[in-house]
């Protein structure tokens, strides 16, 4: 497959309090600096392209003596290239905990992408490919690296493995199947364009008569999956008829939606609202069950911000963003606030809050620029009587937090699922590297995707079993 090479211009300033000063930088803070240089689709023959993505295989097994004596020349490069370090003592920081959890946080990766504003990030349920989106039409897929490097183990490529252009406006929404086999993109142009990762062209479109706000397949039925557009109805598609089965209007205008696990669909409104629903697939209704309040009961905010995103932590509990810069975490059983996150800066931005798995924490980027990071659960609580202390109990205001530069542009973030990083610490005990890779953050700012790593060095077992007991 050719990769196709996209002109981007980058323009950034260099920041002396957020990368420590190296040999190939120039000293004048106007100067644009230069990305690193990660491993690219080109640099690999095709037959190794093909293959790049199974486990077990090296790039080695698939190119020639002639071949290996290209690509070695380009890791002796990576290798001995001064990387530009970011200064993880000098811009993490806590509020309200004793120690840090992310300590050891380490930027690997740096390249552009298309998004410049608004962007979107989705991994593949296989963890092959991360799917990139937003403000720019073009839908970007990048493949997760499998091949072991000599100096440092890169997450992705950095050219798209596939690109695709379909919609005419801003993406508004992505949603992988469960095989990772498809996965759908709605945008502002009212289009739902199902995309097969082995095809440039759509196999399937939706047409609406607006825009398309939000989309989410049904995860017990790959068949099925529901859009909310700029009408305020909800429609539930069927991809093998290409009809819609279900078509209900509501009292309020959508911006957000998703179905959770075990089945129920959570859409955000407007007004601070959730509605929970339910949708019976034999009679093709869809059922309010169940409603949930994120409006604060006093304040100049009391009124209700908008919902920006929804995301669940498992079949018992989701996460809420809204636009009064706050994150809450909900029970499905009865519907009870169980945390409230504090921190970020959410007011007129579509931010959504991301729970990872593998870590058991919130992330969430900002309007500021920050990228924050919470624990599931709050392990400082207030000690006395929220009455007179007017703490609640599930506020949740002990986090990490770091910034990525001095400009305060909006940033994305999500952290990578747990069979990426195992894969990740696979190849680091491949090469024989004594590194712990805890977490994966990735971050998308101003029209470039940074990752970082949460490493530490552990230390090496030596081997006594042959010294002699003389």
């Amino acid at each position: 497959m050719e990769s196709r090479n996209i002109p981007l211009n980058l323009i950034e300033q260099s920041d002396e309090e957020f990368f420590d000063a190296v040999e190939s930088f120039e000293s004048s803070s106007e100067k644009q600096f230069k990305t690193f240089n990660t491993p690219s689709l080109k640099e690999f023959s095709p037959i190794s392209k093909l293959f790049a993505s199974e486990k077990g295989f090296l790039t080695s097994d698939f190119t020639s003596d002639a071949q290996a004596q290209q690509i070695n020349p380009l890791k002796q490069v990576i290798k001995n290239k001064a990387k530009r370090s970011w200064v993880c003592k000098d811009k993490l920081k806590k509020k309200n905990k004793q120690f840090y959890e992310f300590p050891c946080l380490e930027l690997i990766q740096e390249f552009e992408i298309l998004q410049k504003a608004y962007c979107l990030l989705e991994f593949s349920p296989d963890g092959r490919f991360l799917c990139v989106a937003g403000d720019d039409p073009r839908i970007c897929l990048y493949e997760i690296c499998r091949q072991k490097f000599i100096d440092e183990q890169y997450l992705m490529y950095d050219e798209p493995f596939e690109t695709y252009m379909a919609h005419t406006c801003v993406v508004t929404n992505l949603c992988w199947a469960a095989s990772s086999l498809f996965f759908l993109s709605s945008a502002m142009d009212g289009m739902v364009y199902k995309w097969n990762t082995a095809e440039k062209n759509p196999v399937s479109l939706y047409k609406h008569n607006t825009e398309v706000l939000c989309i989410s397949i049904h995860p017990q039925s790959q068949d099925v999956f529901f859009t909310g557009c700029k009408d305020n109805r909800i429609r539930i598609w069927n991809m093998n008829t290409s009809r819609v089965d279900c078509d209900i209007s509501l009292n309020g205008e959508i911006t957000s939606g998703s179905f959770i696990p075990n089945g129920l669909l959570i859409i955000g409104l407007t007004t601070g609202i959730c509605l929970v629903l339910t949708y019976n697939c034999f009679s093709k209704t869809l059922e309010t069950i169940g409603r949930v309040d994120c409006r604060n009961k006093r304040g100049p905010k009391s009124s209700g911000r908008k919902i920006t995103g929804i995301d669940f932590v498992d079949e018992n509990s989701f996460l809420v963003t809204s636009n009064d810069s706050r994150i809450r975490l909900f029970t499905i059983q009865n519907f009870e606030i169980q945390q409230k996150y504090k921190g970020l800066k959410n007011e007129n931005s579509k931010i959504v809050a991301k729970y990872g798995k593998n870590s058991g924490h919130v992330i969430s980027g900002s309007e500021n620029g920050n990228v924050y990071i919470w624990n599931l659960f709050s392990k400082y609580v207030p000690k006395f009587n929220p009455m007179f202390t007017k703490k609640k109990r599930y506020k949740n205001s002990s986090y990490e937090f770091f910034a990525l530069d001095n400009c305060k542009e909006c940033s994305y973030a999500v952290l990578a699922p747990e069979k990426i990083v195992s894969d990740v610490q696979r190849r680091y005990d491949g090469g024989k590297q004594n590194l712990l890779v805890n977490n994966i953050i990735l971050v998308a700012k101003k029209g470039v995707l940074l990752v970082f790593y949460n490493k530490e060095a552990t230390k090496i077992r030596g081997n006594n079993l042959n010294k002699s007991f003389n």
